[in-house]
């Protein structure tokens, strides 16, 4: 998929994306929302999405990526920012098979499945 393709599969489900972040707000109860940039190839360090503290910044790898995988690396991220609200973050946090790592990856897995219940859509695209 191309950077085209990207852009366009992206603005063609923003309606969805939106809906998607609305709902992992809602049942994260996050209380400060976060800015969310998808990118086309993976920038510094990141693999399919990160989420920087400092800033509250989400950023998801959307180059050559079905939806449902963009979805899924967003709501990781969105648990790493709840994570963080409860001040549950540190420099390890990230670590392959922590506690946290662990937690936002069953808690992505869990958004996954409620929301594609009520939209099953997203395995089209």
């Amino acid at each position: 998929m191309s950077c085209f393709k990207s852009y366009v599969m992206l603005q063609e489900n923003k309606e969805i994306i939106s809906r998607f972040i609305d709902m992992c707000n809602d049942d994260l109860d996050i209380k400060r929302p976060c800015n969310v940039t998808f990118v086309d190839a993976p920038e510094d360090d990141m693999t399919t999405g990160c989420f920087n503290k400092m800033t509250r910044d989400i950023r998801v790898l959307s180059g050559k990526r079905a939806l449902v995988d963009i979805l899924r690396s967003l709501a990781h991220e969105l648990v790493h920012a709840k994570q963080h609200e409860e001040d549950r973050l540190d420099d390890y946090s990230g670590a392959d098979g922590s506690p946290i790592e662990n937690e936002a990856n069953a808690l992505a897995g869990v958004i996954m499945r409620k929301f594609q219940k009520h939209n099953r859509d997203i395995y089209d695209q």
